[in-house]
Protein backbone atom coordinates (compact mmCIF):
# COMPACT_ATOMS: atom_id res chain seq x y z
CA UNK A 1 0.00 0.00 0.00
CA UNK A 2 1.36 3.44 -0.90
CA UNK A 3 1.96 6.11 1.72
CA UNK A 4 -1.39 7.78 2.45
CA UNK A 5 -0.89 11.45 3.17
CA UNK A 6 -3.07 13.41 0.76
CA UNK A 7 -6.49 14.86 1.47
CA UNK A 8 -9.50 15.06 -0.84
CA UNK A 9 -11.28 18.19 0.33
CA UNK A 10 -14.70 17.96 -1.29
CA UNK A 11 -17.22 15.65 0.33
CA UNK A 12 -20.72 16.31 1.53
CA UNK A 13 -21.64 15.10 5.01
CA UNK A 14 -24.30 12.84 3.52
CA UNK A 15 -21.75 11.17 1.28
CA UNK A 16 -19.42 10.75 4.23
CA UNK A 17 -22.11 9.02 6.24
CA UNK A 18 -22.88 6.77 3.27
CA UNK A 19 -19.32 5.61 2.67
CA UNK A 20 -18.70 5.16 6.38
CA UNK A 21 -21.81 3.06 6.62
CA UNK A 22 -20.24 0.83 4.00
CA UNK A 23 -17.03 0.78 6.00
CA UNK A 24 -18.95 -0.27 9.07
CA UNK A 25 -21.20 -2.72 7.27
CA UNK A 26 -19.30 -5.85 8.32
CA UNK A 27 -19.92 -5.00 11.96
CA UNK A 28 -23.67 -4.31 11.84
CA UNK A 29 -24.32 -7.63 13.52
CA UNK A 30 -21.86 -6.87 16.32
CA UNK A 31 -18.22 -6.03 16.85
CA UNK A 32 -15.83 -6.96 14.08
CA UNK A 33 -13.88 -10.11 14.87
CA UNK A 34 -10.45 -9.46 16.32
CA UNK A 35 -7.41 -10.34 14.24
CA UNK A 36 -5.89 -13.67 15.21
CA UNK A 37 -3.51 -13.33 18.13
CA UNK A 38 -0.08 -12.39 16.85
CA UNK A 39 -1.35 -11.78 13.30
CA UNK A 40 -0.28 -8.62 11.52
CA UNK A 41 -2.65 -6.29 9.75
CA UNK A 42 -1.12 -7.44 6.46
CA UNK A 43 -1.92 -11.05 7.27
CA UNK A 44 -5.56 -10.17 7.81
CA UNK A 45 -5.80 -8.17 4.57
CA UNK A 46 -5.90 -4.80 6.31
CA UNK A 47 -3.62 -1.82 6.90
CA UNK A 48 -2.95 -0.15 10.25
CA UNK A 49 -3.70 3.50 9.56
CA UNK A 50 -4.06 6.84 11.32
CA UNK A 51 -7.15 8.88 10.42
CA UNK A 52 -7.24 12.66 10.90
CA UNK A 53 -9.17 15.58 9.45
CA UNK A 54 -11.90 18.02 10.39
CA UNK A 55 -13.41 17.35 13.81
CA UNK A 56 -16.99 16.64 12.64
CA UNK A 57 -15.85 14.21 9.93
CA UNK A 58 -13.38 12.47 12.23
CA UNK A 59 -16.02 12.16 14.92
CA UNK A 60 -18.49 10.55 12.50
CA UNK A 61 -15.87 8.19 11.09
CA UNK A 62 -14.66 7.30 14.58
CA UNK A 63 -18.14 6.40 15.77
CA UNK A 64 -18.70 4.12 12.80
CA UNK A 65 -15.26 2.51 12.92
CA UNK A 66 -15.04 2.05 16.68
CA UNK A 67 -15.72 -1.68 16.52
CA UNK A 68 -13.10 -2.49 13.89
CA UNK A 69 -9.96 -4.44 14.78
CA UNK A 70 -7.11 -2.36 16.12
CA UNK A 71 -9.34 0.66 16.79
CA UNK A 72 -7.84 3.27 19.12
CA UNK A 73 -9.33 6.67 19.82
CA UNK A 74 -6.53 9.27 19.81
CA UNK A 75 -8.01 12.65 20.77
CA UNK A 76 -4.45 13.74 21.58
CA UNK A 77 -4.00 14.29 17.82
CA UNK A 78 -7.67 14.70 16.90
CA UNK A 79 -7.98 11.34 15.18
CA UNK A 80 -8.02 7.57 15.58
CA UNK A 81 -6.17 4.46 14.46
CA UNK A 82 -7.67 1.27 13.04
CA UNK A 83 -6.95 -1.75 10.85
CA UNK A 84 -8.83 -1.08 7.60
CA UNK A 85 -9.02 -2.64 4.16
CA UNK A 86 -7.79 -0.77 1.09
CA UNK A 87 -11.40 -0.22 0.04
CA UNK A 88 -12.24 1.31 3.40
CA UNK A 89 -9.18 3.53 3.26
CA UNK A 90 -10.15 4.75 -0.21
CA UNK A 91 -13.66 5.51 1.01
CA UNK A 92 -12.39 7.54 3.95
CA UNK A 93 -9.99 9.49 1.75
CA UNK A 94 -12.73 10.19 -0.76
CA UNK A 95 -14.83 11.59 2.08
CA UNK A 96 -12.22 14.26 2.78
CA UNK A 97 -10.34 12.60 5.62
CA UNK A 98 -6.57 12.15 5.71
CA UNK A 99 -5.53 8.52 6.06
CA UNK A 100 -1.86 7.80 6.77
CA UNK A 101 -0.26 4.38 6.89
CA UNK A 102 1.52 3.45 10.11
CA UNK A 103 5.33 3.65 10.24
CA UNK A 104 8.19 2.20 12.20
CA UNK A 105 9.99 3.78 15.15
CA UNK A 106 13.14 2.89 17.10
CA UNK A 107 14.11 3.51 20.70
CA UNK A 108 17.03 5.86 21.14
CA UNK A 109 20.47 4.51 20.88
CA UNK A 110 22.56 3.16 23.69
CA UNK A 111 26.04 1.72 23.69
CA UNK A 112 26.52 -1.37 25.79
CA UNK A 113 29.76 -3.20 26.40
CA UNK A 114 33.30 -3.11 27.67
CA UNK A 115 34.22 -0.13 25.50
CA UNK A 116 31.72 2.35 26.88
CA UNK A 117 34.30 4.55 28.59
CA UNK A 118 34.71 4.91 32.33
CA UNK A 119 31.95 3.61 34.56
CA UNK A 120 30.15 6.36 36.42
CA UNK A 121 27.60 6.12 39.19
CA UNK A 122 28.20 9.68 40.40
CA UNK A 123 25.66 11.35 38.12
CA UNK A 124 23.18 12.08 40.96
CA UNK A 125 25.96 13.91 42.78
CA UNK A 126 26.98 15.76 39.61
CA UNK A 127 23.34 16.81 39.15
CA UNK A 128 23.07 17.98 42.78
CA UNK A 129 20.45 15.42 43.83
CA UNK A 130 21.88 14.88 47.37
CA UNK A 131 20.83 18.42 48.26
CA UNK A 132 17.23 17.42 47.51
CA UNK A 133 17.51 14.17 49.47
CA UNK A 134 18.92 16.04 52.48
CA UNK A 135 15.83 18.28 52.50
CA UNK A 136 13.47 15.30 52.37
CA UNK A 137 12.72 15.43 48.64
CA UNK A 138 12.85 12.18 46.68
CA UNK A 139 9.94 12.59 44.23
CA UNK A 140 7.48 10.78 46.47
CA UNK A 141 3.92 10.50 45.08
CA UNK A 142 4.89 12.11 41.76
CA UNK A 143 4.10 9.90 38.76
CA UNK A 144 6.68 9.60 35.97
CA UNK A 145 5.56 7.73 32.84
CA UNK A 146 8.33 6.03 30.85
CA UNK A 147 7.55 5.26 27.19
CA UNK A 148 10.12 2.59 26.46
CA UNK A 149 10.72 -1.19 26.36
CA UNK A 150 9.10 -1.93 29.72
CA UNK A 151 10.47 -1.83 33.27
CA UNK A 152 11.57 -4.91 35.21
CA UNK A 153 9.90 -4.40 38.57
CA UNK A 154 12.68 -6.16 40.50
CA UNK A 155 15.93 -5.37 42.31
CA UNK A 156 16.37 -1.65 42.90
CA UNK A 157 13.06 -1.01 41.10
CA UNK A 158 10.97 -3.44 43.17
CA UNK A 159 7.68 -1.81 44.11
CA UNK A 160 8.32 1.34 42.10
CA UNK A 161 6.05 0.54 39.10
CA UNK A 162 2.47 1.38 40.10
CA UNK A 163 0.72 1.11 36.73
CA UNK A 164 1.26 0.76 33.02
CA UNK A 165 0.21 -0.87 29.79
CA UNK A 166 1.89 -3.21 27.34
CA UNK A 167 1.48 -2.04 23.74
CA UNK A 168 4.12 -4.47 22.45
CA UNK A 169 2.04 -7.64 22.55
CA UNK A 170 4.41 -9.43 24.93
CA UNK A 171 1.83 -9.32 27.70
CA UNK A 172 3.55 -7.57 30.63
CA UNK A 173 4.68 -4.00 31.15
CA UNK A 174 6.89 -5.11 34.07
CA UNK A 175 8.96 -7.36 31.81
CA UNK A 176 11.75 -5.72 29.82
CA UNK A 177 13.04 -8.21 27.27
CA UNK A 178 15.19 -5.60 25.54
CA UNK A 179 16.84 -3.88 28.54
CA UNK A 180 16.62 -0.18 27.68
CA UNK A 181 13.55 0.81 29.67
CA UNK A 182 14.83 -0.75 32.89
CA UNK A 183 18.12 1.11 32.59
CA UNK A 184 16.26 4.40 32.02
CA UNK A 185 13.94 3.73 34.97
CA UNK A 186 16.88 2.99 37.28
CA UNK A 187 18.37 6.41 36.51
CA UNK A 188 15.07 7.96 37.56
CA UNK A 189 14.09 5.88 40.57
CA UNK A 190 16.63 3.17 41.46
CA UNK A 191 16.71 2.65 45.24
CA UNK A 192 20.40 1.78 45.43
CA UNK A 193 19.64 -1.02 47.90
CA UNK A 194 21.76 -3.59 46.11
CA UNK A 195 24.86 -1.35 46.16
CA UNK A 196 24.53 0.23 49.61
CA UNK A 197 23.53 3.45 47.87
CA UNK A 198 26.45 3.57 45.42
CA UNK A 199 24.15 3.26 42.36
CA UNK A 200 21.01 5.26 43.03
CA UNK A 201 18.39 7.08 40.97
CA UNK A 202 17.99 10.84 41.06
CA UNK A 203 14.43 10.68 42.47
CA UNK A 204 14.15 7.26 44.17
CA UNK A 205 10.72 7.95 45.65
CA UNK A 206 8.74 8.55 42.44
CA UNK A 207 5.96 6.31 41.19
CA UNK A 208 6.86 4.81 37.83
CA UNK A 209 4.31 4.14 35.10
CA UNK A 210 5.60 1.70 32.48
CA UNK A 211 4.26 2.26 28.96
CA UNK A 212 5.86 -0.55 27.01
CA UNK A 213 5.99 0.06 23.27
CA UNK A 214 8.66 -2.45 22.25
CA UNK A 215 9.69 -5.99 23.04
CA UNK A 216 12.82 -8.12 22.68
CA UNK A 217 13.84 -6.69 19.30
CA UNK A 218 13.34 -3.08 20.39
CA UNK A 219 10.98 -2.35 17.49
CA UNK A 220 7.73 -0.41 17.50
CA UNK A 221 5.76 2.01 15.34
CA UNK A 222 4.38 5.54 15.34
CA UNK A 223 0.82 4.61 16.27
CA UNK A 224 1.98 2.53 19.21
CA UNK A 225 4.01 5.42 20.61
CA UNK A 226 1.16 7.89 20.10
CA UNK A 227 -1.18 5.40 21.79
CA UNK A 228 1.16 5.22 24.79
CA UNK A 229 1.18 9.01 25.08
CA UNK A 230 -2.62 9.01 24.84
CA UNK A 231 -2.77 6.40 27.61
CA UNK A 232 -0.61 8.60 29.83
CA UNK A 233 -2.93 11.56 29.28
CA UNK A 234 -6.01 9.44 29.99
CA UNK A 235 -4.51 8.15 33.25
CA UNK A 236 -2.77 11.32 34.37
CA UNK A 237 -5.21 12.05 37.20
CA UNK A 238 -5.46 8.47 38.42
CA UNK A 239 -1.69 7.95 38.59
CA UNK A 240 -0.72 11.59 39.19
CA UNK A 241 1.44 11.50 36.07
CA UNK A 242 3.23 14.84 36.04
CA UNK A 243 6.24 13.84 33.91
CA UNK A 244 6.53 11.89 30.64
CA UNK A 245 9.96 10.55 29.61
CA UNK A 246 10.70 9.70 25.97
CA UNK A 247 14.21 8.34 25.42
CA UNK A 248 13.57 7.77 21.73
CA UNK A 249 13.58 9.57 18.41
CA UNK A 250 13.69 9.47 14.62
CA UNK A 251 15.73 11.32 12.03
CA UNK A 252 12.66 12.58 10.21
CA UNK A 253 12.76 16.17 9.00
CA UNK A 254 9.01 16.46 8.55
CA UNK A 255 7.97 19.85 9.93
CA UNK A 256 7.05 19.83 13.60
CA UNK A 257 4.01 21.91 12.71
CA UNK A 258 2.34 18.95 10.98
CA UNK A 259 4.06 15.83 12.31
CA UNK A 260 1.78 13.40 14.25
CA UNK A 261 4.48 12.56 16.82
CA UNK A 262 5.02 16.24 17.48
CA UNK A 263 1.27 16.71 17.80
CA UNK A 264 1.14 13.92 20.35
CA UNK A 265 3.89 15.26 22.62
CA UNK A 266 2.36 18.69 22.40
CA UNK A 267 -0.94 17.15 23.38
CA UNK A 268 0.67 15.74 26.51
CA UNK A 269 2.19 19.13 27.21
CA UNK A 270 -1.15 20.88 26.86
CA UNK A 271 -2.60 18.29 29.23
CA UNK A 272 -0.17 19.65 31.83
CA UNK A 273 2.67 17.12 31.70
CA UNK A 274 6.37 17.93 31.70
CA UNK A 275 7.60 16.10 28.60
CA UNK A 276 11.30 15.25 28.55
CA UNK A 277 12.92 13.91 25.37
CA UNK A 278 16.41 12.69 24.46
CA UNK A 279 18.21 14.99 22.01
CA UNK A 280 19.72 12.06 20.09
CA UNK A 281 23.21 10.68 19.57
CA UNK A 282 23.84 12.09 16.12
CA UNK A 283 26.37 14.76 17.12
CA UNK A 284 26.50 17.56 14.57
CA UNK A 285 23.96 15.72 12.38
CA UNK A 286 21.21 17.25 14.47
CA UNK A 287 18.41 16.86 17.00
CA UNK A 288 16.06 13.94 16.55
CA UNK A 289 12.26 13.92 16.66
CA UNK A 290 10.27 14.60 18.82
CA UNK A 291 13.14 16.43 20.57
CA UNK A 292 12.84 19.01 17.78
CA UNK A 293 9.55 20.19 19.25
CA UNK A 294 9.78 23.68 20.81
CA UNK A 295 7.48 22.78 23.72
CA UNK A 296 9.26 19.74 25.13
CA UNK A 297 12.43 19.70 27.23
CA UNK A 298 15.16 18.30 25.01
CA UNK A 299 18.20 16.92 26.82
CA UNK A 300 21.73 16.42 25.54
CA UNK A 301 24.62 14.58 27.24
CA UNK A 302 27.73 15.58 29.13
CA UNK A 303 30.71 13.44 30.10
CA UNK A 304 31.31 13.88 33.84
CA UNK A 305 34.70 12.11 33.67
CA UNK A 306 33.50 9.98 36.60
CA UNK A 307 34.10 12.86 39.02
CA UNK A 308 31.69 15.00 41.04
CA UNK A 309 33.70 18.11 40.20
CA UNK A 310 31.98 19.88 37.30
CA UNK A 311 35.22 21.56 36.28
CA UNK A 312 36.20 18.63 34.07
CA UNK A 313 32.79 18.14 32.48
CA UNK A 314 32.43 18.36 28.71
CA UNK A 315 29.61 17.81 26.22
CA UNK A 316 29.75 14.19 25.03
CA UNK A 317 30.90 13.85 21.43
CA UNK A 318 27.83 11.83 20.47
CA UNK A 319 25.28 14.31 21.87
CA UNK A 320 23.13 15.85 19.12
CA UNK A 321 23.51 19.58 18.61
CA UNK A 322 21.09 22.21 17.42
CA UNK A 323 19.41 24.13 16.09
CA UNK A 324 16.76 21.91 14.52
CA UNK A 325 16.08 21.86 10.79
CA UNK A 326 13.29 24.37 11.46
CA UNK A 327 15.64 26.70 13.35
CA UNK A 328 14.38 25.83 16.86
CA UNK A 329 17.09 26.32 19.51
CA UNK A 330 17.90 22.90 20.99
CA UNK A 331 18.91 21.16 23.19
CA UNK A 332 17.37 22.93 26.17
CA UNK A 333 19.97 21.67 28.66
CA UNK A 334 22.40 18.79 29.25
CA UNK A 335 23.03 16.13 31.91
CA UNK A 336 25.54 13.28 32.36
CA UNK A 337 25.14 10.61 29.69
CA UNK A 338 28.54 9.00 29.17
CA UNK A 339 29.47 5.63 30.70
CA UNK A 340 26.68 5.49 33.30
CA UNK A 341 25.74 2.62 35.61
CA UNK A 342 22.10 1.74 36.18
CA UNK A 343 19.71 -1.17 36.65
CA UNK A 344 20.10 -4.34 34.62
CA UNK A 345 17.22 -6.26 33.04
CA UNK A 346 18.39 -9.82 33.68
CA UNK A 347 18.04 -12.06 30.64
CA UNK A 348 17.15 -9.19 28.29
CA UNK A 349 18.57 -8.87 24.79
CA UNK A 350 21.14 -6.35 26.01
CA UNK A 351 22.07 -8.44 29.01
CA UNK A 352 22.48 -11.60 26.95
CA UNK A 353 24.40 -10.05 24.07
CA UNK A 354 26.75 -7.95 26.19
CA UNK A 355 27.69 -9.85 29.33
CA UNK A 356 30.84 -7.72 29.70
CA UNK A 357 28.57 -4.75 30.43
CA UNK A 358 27.23 -6.35 33.60
CA UNK A 359 28.17 -4.67 36.84
CA UNK A 360 27.85 -7.00 39.84
CA UNK A 361 24.55 -8.92 40.06
CA UNK A 362 21.96 -6.33 39.01
CA UNK A 363 23.67 -3.37 37.32
CA UNK A 364 24.69 -2.56 33.79
CA UNK A 365 26.62 0.19 32.03
CA UNK A 366 25.94 2.35 28.99
CA UNK A 367 25.97 5.80 27.40
CA UNK A 368 23.64 8.06 25.43
CA UNK A 369 21.20 10.94 25.60
CA UNK A 370 18.61 8.27 26.41
CA UNK A 371 20.14 8.25 29.86
CA UNK A 372 20.48 12.01 30.25
CA UNK A 373 16.78 12.70 29.67
CA UNK A 374 15.61 10.62 32.68
CA UNK A 375 17.82 12.67 35.00
CA UNK A 376 15.94 15.79 33.96
CA UNK A 377 12.63 13.92 34.31
CA UNK A 378 13.64 12.99 37.86
CA UNK A 379 14.70 16.58 38.62
CA UNK A 380 11.29 17.79 37.45
CA UNK A 381 9.66 15.26 39.81
CA UNK A 382 11.72 16.59 42.75
CA UNK A 383 10.65 20.14 41.90
CA UNK A 384 6.99 19.14 41.60
CA UNK A 385 7.13 17.39 44.96
CA UNK A 386 8.50 20.60 46.45
CA UNK A 387 6.04 22.87 44.59
CA UNK A 388 3.13 20.77 43.29
CA UNK A 389 1.26 23.83 42.02
CA UNK A 390 3.81 24.62 39.31
CA UNK A 391 2.77 24.34 35.67
CA UNK A 392 4.91 22.48 33.15
CA UNK A 393 5.88 25.79 31.53
CA UNK A 394 7.10 27.05 34.90
CA UNK A 395 9.07 23.83 35.43
CA UNK A 396 10.75 24.20 32.05
CA UNK A 397 11.52 27.84 32.81
CA UNK A 398 13.14 26.93 36.12
CA UNK A 399 15.15 24.02 34.68
CA UNK A 400 16.65 26.19 31.96
CA UNK A 401 17.23 29.38 33.96
CA UNK A 402 19.01 27.51 36.77
CA UNK A 403 21.17 25.34 34.49
CA UNK A 404 24.92 25.89 34.85
CA UNK A 405 26.67 26.84 31.58
CA UNK A 406 29.80 24.88 30.71
CA UNK A 407 32.68 27.28 29.96
CA UNK A 408 33.68 27.55 26.33
CA UNK A 409 30.84 25.36 25.04
CA UNK A 410 28.44 26.68 22.40
CA UNK A 411 24.76 27.01 23.26
CA UNK A 412 23.99 24.84 20.24
CA UNK A 413 25.63 21.94 22.09
CA UNK A 414 24.61 22.57 25.71
CA UNK A 415 21.50 24.76 25.53
CA UNK A 416 21.18 26.67 28.78
CA UNK A 417 23.84 24.50 30.44
CA UNK A 418 24.12 21.53 32.78
CA UNK A 419 21.32 20.40 35.08
CA UNK A 420 21.75 21.91 38.56
CA UNK A 421 19.24 20.51 41.06
CA UNK A 422 20.58 22.50 44.00
CA UNK A 423 20.00 25.78 42.15
CA UNK A 424 16.70 24.52 40.76
CA UNK A 425 15.17 23.86 44.17
CA UNK A 426 16.53 27.09 45.66
CA UNK A 427 15.30 29.39 42.89
CA UNK A 428 12.08 31.38 43.11
CA UNK A 429 9.51 30.73 40.41
CA UNK A 430 10.66 32.76 37.45
CA UNK A 431 10.07 33.08 33.71
CA UNK A 432 7.35 30.97 32.12
CA UNK A 433 8.58 29.04 29.09
CA UNK A 434 6.89 28.36 25.75
CA UNK A 435 5.12 31.67 25.36
CA UNK A 436 3.85 32.65 21.91
CA UNK A 437 4.56 29.32 20.24
CA UNK A 438 2.52 27.87 17.41
CA UNK A 439 1.25 24.33 17.44
CA UNK A 440 1.33 21.16 15.41
CA UNK A 441 -1.89 20.07 13.78
CA UNK A 442 -0.70 16.47 13.33
CA UNK A 443 -1.82 16.42 9.71
CA UNK A 444 1.49 15.05 8.45
CA UNK A 445 2.32 11.46 7.63
CA UNK A 446 3.36 8.86 10.23
CA UNK A 447 5.29 7.31 7.34
CA UNK A 448 7.41 10.45 7.11
CA UNK A 449 7.75 10.58 10.90
CA UNK A 450 9.96 7.54 10.57
CA UNK A 451 12.56 9.45 8.58
CA UNK A 452 15.24 7.67 6.58
CA UNK A 453 14.75 4.36 8.38
CA UNK A 454 11.75 3.47 6.28
CA UNK A 455 13.71 3.93 3.07
CA UNK A 456 16.48 1.69 4.35
CA UNK A 457 14.01 -1.03 5.26
CA UNK A 458 14.84 -0.52 8.93
CA UNK A 459 18.23 0.20 10.48
CA UNK A 460 20.93 -2.46 10.70
CA UNK A 461 21.49 -4.49 13.81
CA UNK A 462 24.34 -2.16 14.76
CA UNK A 463 22.49 1.03 15.55
CA UNK A 464 22.68 3.85 18.01
CA UNK A 465 18.95 4.38 18.18
CA UNK A 466 18.80 4.31 21.95
CA UNK A 467 20.85 7.51 22.02
CA UNK A 468 23.68 5.79 23.81
CA UNK A 469 27.29 6.05 22.96
CA UNK A 470 29.43 4.28 25.48
CA UNK A 471 28.46 0.79 26.48
CA UNK A 472 31.70 -0.51 25.03
CA UNK A 473 34.35 1.78 26.47
CA UNK A 474 37.50 0.42 28.04
CA UNK A 475 37.30 3.15 30.65
CA UNK A 476 35.23 0.90 32.85
CA UNK A 477 38.50 -0.22 34.35
CA UNK A 478 39.34 3.28 35.57
CA UNK A 479 40.41 4.04 39.12
CA UNK A 480 37.01 5.64 39.63
CA UNK A 481 35.74 2.17 40.37
CA UNK A 482 38.07 2.00 43.35
CA UNK A 483 36.49 4.88 45.26
CA UNK A 484 35.35 4.29 48.81
CA UNK A 485 31.72 4.07 47.78
CA UNK A 486 32.47 1.14 45.54
CA UNK A 487 34.41 -0.68 48.23
CA UNK A 488 31.42 -1.77 50.27
CA UNK A 489 31.04 -5.47 50.94
CA UNK A 490 28.48 -5.75 48.18
CA UNK A 491 30.96 -4.52 45.60
CA UNK A 492 33.82 -6.75 46.71
CA UNK A 493 32.30 -9.82 45.20
CA UNK A 494 34.40 -12.06 43.01
CA UNK A 495 32.20 -11.00 40.12
CA UNK A 496 34.26 -7.84 39.78
CA UNK A 497 37.31 -9.96 38.95
CA UNK A 498 35.59 -12.09 36.40
CA UNK A 499 36.76 -12.28 32.81
CA UNK A 500 34.13 -9.88 31.40
CA UNK A 501 35.87 -6.94 33.05
CA UNK A 502 39.11 -7.84 31.38
CA UNK A 503 37.58 -8.93 28.10
CA UNK A 504 39.32 -7.85 24.96
CA UNK A 505 37.84 -5.73 22.22
CA UNK A 506 36.20 -8.79 20.71
CA UNK A 507 33.56 -8.46 23.42
CA UNK A 508 32.71 -4.99 22.23
CA UNK A 509 30.11 -5.98 19.75
CA UNK A 510 29.18 -3.35 17.22
CA UNK A 511 25.56 -4.33 17.58
CA UNK A 512 25.03 -1.96 20.47
CA UNK A 513 26.68 0.87 18.63
CA UNK A 514 24.69 0.38 15.46
CA UNK A 515 22.07 2.66 14.11
CA UNK A 516 19.50 0.48 15.76
CA UNK A 517 20.24 1.91 19.19
CA UNK A 518 21.45 5.24 17.96
CA UNK A 519 19.12 5.40 15.04
CA UNK A 520 17.53 8.66 14.19
CA UNK A 521 14.24 6.86 14.65
CA UNK A 522 14.46 7.33 18.39
CA UNK A 523 16.32 10.57 18.15
CA UNK A 524 14.78 11.86 14.97
CA UNK A 525 13.29 15.24 14.34
CA UNK A 526 9.79 13.79 14.25
CA UNK A 527 10.09 12.77 17.85
CA UNK A 528 11.08 16.23 18.86
CA UNK A 529 8.66 18.12 16.68
CA UNK A 530 6.57 21.00 17.91
CA UNK A 531 3.52 19.03 16.93
CA UNK A 532 3.66 17.45 20.32
CA UNK A 533 3.52 20.83 21.96
CA UNK A 534 0.63 22.16 19.96
CA UNK A 535 -1.86 24.52 21.49
CA UNK A 536 -4.49 21.90 20.82
CA UNK A 537 -3.63 20.45 24.17
CA UNK A 538 -4.68 23.69 25.80
CA UNK A 539 -7.88 23.82 23.88
CA UNK A 540 -11.19 24.15 25.62
CA UNK A 541 -11.93 20.68 24.36
CA UNK A 542 -9.82 19.33 27.17
CA UNK A 543 -11.93 21.17 29.70
CA UNK A 544 -15.27 20.59 28.08
CA UNK A 545 -18.07 18.66 29.64
CA UNK A 546 -17.36 15.96 27.10
CA UNK A 547 -14.75 14.64 29.48
CA UNK A 548 -17.46 14.04 32.03
CA UNK A 549 -20.03 12.79 29.60
CA UNK A 550 -21.53 9.36 29.62
CA UNK A 551 -19.32 8.56 26.66
CA UNK A 552 -16.51 7.96 29.10
CA UNK A 553 -18.60 5.40 30.89
CA UNK A 554 -20.01 3.77 27.81
CA UNK A 555 -19.70 0.13 27.08
CA UNK A 556 -17.35 1.07 24.27
CA UNK A 557 -14.55 1.29 26.80
CA UNK A 558 -15.18 -2.31 27.69
CA UNK A 559 -15.72 -3.49 24.19
CA UNK A 560 -13.77 -6.26 22.58
CA UNK A 561 -12.04 -3.61 20.49
CA UNK A 562 -9.75 -2.87 23.42
CA UNK A 563 -8.88 -6.53 23.69
CA UNK A 564 -8.64 -7.13 20.00
CA UNK A 565 -5.70 -8.85 18.51
CA UNK A 566 -4.91 -5.55 16.84
CA UNK A 567 -3.23 -4.44 20.06
CA UNK A 568 -1.02 -7.51 19.99
CA UNK A 569 -0.66 -7.65 16.24
CA UNK A 570 2.67 -7.52 14.55
CA UNK A 571 1.56 -4.20 13.13
CA UNK A 572 2.36 -2.83 16.56
CA UNK A 573 5.45 -4.97 16.70
CA UNK A 574 7.12 -3.46 13.68
CA UNK A 575 10.82 -3.80 13.06
CA UNK A 576 10.98 -0.03 12.96
CA UNK A 577 12.33 0.10 16.47
CA UNK A 578 15.44 -1.42 14.96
Amino acid sequence: MRSRSHRVRSAAPALLAAVLSLVAAPMLGGPAPAAPSGASAAETGTHTVLVTGSRPDVREARDLASDTAGYQNLPIIGGFAADLTSQQVDALEASGLQVSENAKVTVTDADWGAGSHEASAVYPQVDGAPSAWASGLDGRNVGVAVVDTGISNTGDLAGRVIDGFDFSGEGSYTTDSFGHGTFVAGIIAGSGNASNGAVKGVAPGVNLVSLKVAGADGSSDVIRVISAIQWAVNHAVKDNIRVLNLSLGTDSTQSWTIDPLNAAVEGAWRAGMVVTVAAGNAGASGITKPGDDPYVITVGSTDDATTVDSGDDTVASFSSTGPTSAGVAKPDLVAPGAHLVSTRALGSAADTEFPASRVDPIYFRGSGTSFSAPQVSAAAALLLQQRPGLTNNQVKGLLTTTASPLPGVAATAQGAGALDIRALLAAPTGPVANQGLGRSDGSGSPFKSEGSLVHAGGPPRDTVAWNSAAWNSAAWNSAAWNSAAWNSAAWNSAAWNSAPWGADTDTQSAAWNAYRWSSAAWNGYDWHSAAWNSAAWNSAAWNSTAWSSAAWNSAAWNSAAWNAGGWASTGFWSAAWN
